[in-house]
């Protein structure tokens, strides 16, 4: 089953976001879906796992990277979150250090585990590094990237866009499929006018097009993160991730259309690659 990768280098853009939910909402079209968190930070593992993440040898947000790390005898068990949906939180013995680079070992997405679910996502760090980037690409079938209208934002998707992906890509021998940009309209600051975003993703568009890589187009998704305070309601999605009730209240959240829609379009992409 494919294994879907977010990727961008800079931080703060809602890769997590992203990742936690395309993982909800193909749980909840009743897609078996194993979200693998390759970021110290460990950030889609506590929105996922919430208490329990406490119950695992993850590094906190305060500690990680200290001590030694080693590479498990064997693949780490993935936990339950909720009916469909497993996580495989971000643990010490995931990952390896090399040359000084802290790099998740992947090496147990074999066909065997990739049978057991439809979809794997993985949530990766930000990172500028290349040995870093290439890892994640040689284990996976897709990429998506995500973008906030900034202008550093921006000038960070043009040199993934026209330099670190065709890089990346030229030296693969599989080389994983672009499936496009999604928009994340949650953090837009208010001195940003809406002609001005248009203007920066048109431009951003158009620099996509012209790159020479396995893609789909347009790059941009259609489907949207909107504002705070529309239907989208990211605090309230947080708490109810945590809360043992969530199997009974996700088909009830307002946000339901827009996850149903971001994806129907992800989806729709990867059958047309």
């Amino acid at each position: 089953m494919p294994v879907v990768s977010v990727y961008t280098i800079k931080g703060g853009v809602g890769k997590s976001t992203m990742i936690e939910i395309l993982a909800i909402g193909l749980a909840a079209a009743k897609y078996k879906v194993l979200v693998i968190d390759t970021d110290l930070q460990a950030d889609i593992s506590y929105r996922l796992l919430g208490e329990a993440i406490s119950t695992f040898s993850l590094f906190s947000k305060t500690n990680y990277g200290v001590g030694a790390v080693t590479l498990a005898d064997k693949p780490p068990m993935p936990q339950k979150v909720i009916e469909n949906l497993w996580v495989l939180p971000m643990e010490p013995d995931t990952i390896i250090k090399a040359d000084e680079r802290i790099i998740t070992n992947l090496g147990f997405l074999d066909d065997k585990l990739r049978e057991q679910y439809d979809f794997i996502l993985i949530d990766t760090p930000p990172s500028y590094d290349f040995v870093v980037a290439q890892n994640i690409m040689k284990n996976s079938d897709f990429i998506f990237s995500v973008v906030t209208p900034s202008a550093p934002t921006i000038r960070t998707v043009n040199i993934e866009l026209t330099k670190t992906l065709p890089a990346l890509y030229s030296i693969l021998k599989r080389p994983p499929y672009f499936l496009g940009i999604i928009r994340n309209l949650i953090h837009t600051s208010r001195f940003v006018t809406t002609d001005q975003i248009n203007t920066m993703m048109d431009n951003l568009e158009k620099v996509c097009e012209q790159v020479n890589i396995p893609k789909y187009t347009p790059c941009l998704f259609s489907t949207m993160i909107p504002q705070r305070g529309s239907v989208f309601e990211y605090d309230r999605l947080r708490e109810l991730l945590v809360s043992p009730q969530l199997r009974k209240k996700l088909q009830s959240l307002r946000y339901q259309l827009y996850v149903h829609n971001l994806v129907a379009e992800m989806v729709g992409r990867m059958n047309k690659s």
